[in-house]
Order: structure tokens, then C-alpha cells, then sequence
């Protein structure tokens, strides 16, 4: 087949492969979720984690992907400049519509592909926030643009903060929440361990959508390879999503204060990665 066929049979497919992830996100919504169940322990630790590596303030920052912007009106909070950019236009919609009541204001709100951060200026970027692009791009070429593009407009010694889904997050969910008994979630379950590819062709709304669940040495890989200098990857969860009555115990402060001590401790082992949902890999820009 000519190259250009080719390239062009990939433009339709990865266009599909879009428009499957904005028709499962117009049908949830994305910006309750951290704010609910043992979403509140992903938001908790993922704040925790970047705040671990700021160390400039005030700084600028690109949280790319950032949905409605859990994480973006956070940082503007704490005054940084906040640029939010997703690509789903109900996100960015919703971002603006907070943004006009929100005492900390963001410096923009655009819709965006993260493999054409254009709009942004070479070296103009203290930390930028991955949390969701690069397990939507399911191809490497796309993954490798997008932090190229990530690269070339952080400045020397900026960090970024990418997030991944762990292979066996499927896995998890079949077992706890017995959705295992329903045959179109276990041909799911199966490619996922195949080949970490998920896919949800008739867009069930509780079976997430395209998406590459990776190792995380694997992410870790694919960042060394687009010059960063890997700092850390760190699991989010880690095997404390499984806990009982986490409703309970979060709303309780020693007890969620308990929570997060392990989580602490888990870091210091491997294995803490390959239990969890989420993890991030940090990185800087030498």
C-alpha cells in the first residue's frame, strides 16, 4: 500500500478513536468524579505528589487535558498563572463557566490537542500537567508528539507530571465490582491483559473508553526516550483503593490521615505500581 494510504487510513482511525473519547465524556461527567468515592484519594495524592516538585512560585503552568479543571482552579488558588487547555469542548465549555465565578481566575481556557501545543511558546512553560492525554493516545507515534511537543515548550529544568492507567486496572474494577459476570466486560478485560489495549465499542458508559492501559515502566520508557530525565513514578492510589467503607473512613480526618501514611510508606515499594489505578510519572527537562 502507498504511504500516503496509509497515513491516511491512520488519520481516520485515530479521528474515530477521538470521537469515541469526546461521545464518552459528553455522556459523564468528568468533573464530579474526583470529588466522589475513592476519586477524593486520587485528587488528594495527585496534589500531594505535584507539590512535592514545585518549587517555583509563582510559576506558569499548562495543566493539558485538565477536563474542567479539578486541578487547574487548585493551582491558580495557590497563585500560579494557569493555562487549561482540553480536547473535549464540554470541558473547556464548563472550565469557562467556572472560571467566571472563581476567585482564582485562570490566564486561559482553550481547547487543545496535546500533540500541537502551537499556541505556546518554546521554553515558556514552568510544569505541565499530563493527566490524561497520553493513556487517550493509543498509538506511540501520538504518545512520542505529544511529549516532544511537551519538551520543546517547557523551560530548562521544568517538570512534568504525566499520567498513566496501570494495566491490570480492568483487572481491579471485574474483580471488586463484579463485573466479571457480564461476557462483553470480560472480552474487554481480556485485550486489556493482552496488550494494555482498552476498547469499548458500544460506549458503556461504566466501561471507560479508548484508552492504552500501560506498565508503568513502560510509560517510563517512552518519556526517557523524548529526553526528559525520569525523577520518579509514583502510584496514586496504590493498593488503598481496595479498602472497606472508604466513604466512612475518608470523612474521618485520622483515619483518611491513615490512609495517606500508607500511601507514603507504599511508595518506597515496587509493587505499590502495579496495584494501583493511576500512577504519574515525574520528569524534568535537563
Amino acid at each position: 500500500m502507498h504511504p500516503e494510504a496509509v497515513g491516511n487510513i491512520r488519520s481516520i482511525l485515530i479521528a474515530s478513536d477521538m470521537d469515541e473519547i469526546k461521545e464518552h465524556y459528553d455522556l459523564i461527567e468528568e468533573k464530579d468524579r474526583l470529588s466522589l468515592g475513592v476519586g477524593l484519594l486520587e485528587k488528594e495524592r495527585t496534589k500531594q505528589i505535584i507539590l512535592r516538585y514545585m518549587d517555583i512560585k509563582p510559576a506558569k503552568i499548562l495543566d493539558a487535558g485538565g477536563a474542567a479543571g479539578v486541578y487547574s482552579f487548585w493551582l491558580a488558588g495557590l497563585g500560579h498563572e494557569v493555562h487549561l487547555g482540553d480536547a473535549s469542548p464540554k470541558h473547556i465549555q464548563q472550565a469557562k463557566d467556572i472560571n467566571e465565578t472563581s476567585k482564582a481566575k485562570l490566564a486561559s481556557v482553550s481547547v487543545i490537542d496535546a500533540r500541537d501545543l502551537g499556541q505556546y511558546g518554546d521554553e515558556s512553560i514552568d510544569y505541565i500537567l499530563l493527566l490524561g492525554p497520553l493513556y487517550h493516545l493509543v498509538e506511540r507515534n501520538d504518545r512520542w508528539q505529544a511529549l516532544s511537543e511537551c519538551f520543546r515548550i517547557l523551560k530548562k529544568k521544568g517538570k512534568l507530571f504525566a499520567a498513566g492507567i496501570n494495566r491490570y486496572a480492568s483487572l481491579y474494577d471485574g474483580l471488586s465490582r463484579g463485573l466479571i459476570d457480564d461476557p462483553y466486560f470480560v472480552n474487554i478485560l481480556k485485550e486489556d491483559l493482552k496488550n494494555g489495549q482498552h476498547r469499548n465499542p458500544k460506549n458503556h458508559p461504566d466501561y471507560f473508553t479508548t484508552t492504552i492501559f500501560q506498565l508503568p515502566e513502560e510509560m517510563e520508557e517512552e518519556v526517557k526516550e523524548s529526553r526528559f530525565s525520569l525523577l520518579n513514578a509514583v502510584a496514586v492510589e496504590g493498593p488503598l483503593w481496595m479498602i472497606k467503607d472508604f466513604d466512612q473512613r475518608w470523612e474521618n480526618e485520622a483515619k483518611r490521615k491513615q490512609i495517606l501514611d500508607f500511601l507514603d510508606l507504599l511508595e518506597q515499594h515496587r509493587m505499590s505500581l502495579l496495584t494501583t489505578h493511576h500512577y504519574l510519572v515525574i520528569a524534568e527537562k535537563p
